[in-house]
């Protein structure tokens, strides 16, 4: 999943250099301009102009799908009772967590502790390096299964890269005081987040290859609840404490938690 990092790199060049010049307010303006003018010509382009060209060899009779093609409904009883399934829910968690929490406080953090830093360059780089790092992870995985290690070891691999790499870097940025060390380390942080993809993130497909998709809804549900708690428990946090170690220790230990239950649980054989 690209899109992240390279919609990320993009508002933090882009949205820094607003922001210095016309103001904050003027970058809500700019996204929100470019994403609509993004769905009208999609509009245009993807329903206007396909339809007028396939329409006419397209019937408009439509059998019923035969019995085979309907999907069986998903066990939710039981798939709630397997172990590994809840290892991705938490694994997924946590993950996210450290990715939400980067993504929201990284330039407070550095506006903070760096000032004089300039905007586009802690906005732009650790997340123009998540992009090789999500590609060679996804290689990567993708070699070690067709040499003949399994999919259980390659999962937890991708996840151990992810999960311990992350806290370690975010444990070790306490202790450093110089902007670059700062921003290679956070860089490195979420570069490691991009291991990710190849990991927990596609692990769905493994344990439930027929109902990948609601087993991925239900994950990604779980993933979307840091947005909102976990950032909002690191700057209550930071407010209480004054302190971004306490940020970054709490997050990388939520890390660690993360590794320790999918290590235990986890799995890359199909359970349902």
């Amino acid at each position: 999943m690209l899109w992240y990092p390279t919609g990320n790199s993009f508002c933090g060049s882009v949205g820094s250099f607003i922001l210095e010049v016309y103001g904050w307010d003027s970058v809500f303006y700019f996204l929100g301009l470019l994403g609509m003018l993004w769905m009208l010509c999609m509009r245009y382009f993807l329903i206007h102009r396909h339809r007028q060209k396939y329409l006419p060899f397209v019937s408009i009779e439509r059998k019923p799908p035969p019995p085979s093609a309907i999907n069986a409904p998903t066990p939710w009883v039981t798939l709630f009772f397997k172990p590994a399934f809840w290892s991705l829910l938490v694994g997924h968690f946590c993950e996210n967590n450290a990715f939400f929490i980067l993504l929201s406080w990284l330039p407070t953090y550095f506006h903070e502790n760096f000032p004089d830093a300039k905007g586009w360059v802690f906005n732009v780089v650790p997340w123009l390096i998540t992009i090789p790092s999500s590609i060679f992870g996804g290689w990567l995985a993708d070699l070690m299964i067709t040499k003949g290690w399994s999919v259980t070891f390659v999962r937890k691999l991708m996840n151990t890269i992810t999960m311990l790499g992350c806290a370690f870097f975010l444990v070790i940025i306490s202790y450093t005081s110089s902007y670059v060390g700062a921003l290679t380390c956070m860089a490195c942080a979420v570069a490691c987040c991009g291991f990710h993809n190849s990991g927990i993130l596609v692990n769905p497909q493994d344990i439930a290859p027929k109902h990948a998709g609601s087993v991925f809804g239900i994950m990604n549900m779980a993933g979307a609840i840091p947005g909102f708690i976990g950032v909002y428990m690191a700057g209550h946090i930071l407010e209480a404490t004054k302190s971004w170690s306490a940020v970054f220790n709490q997050t990388a230990g939520v890390a660690v938690f993360g590794w320790i239950v999918y290590t235990i649980f986890g799995t890359g054989k199909q359970i349902i």
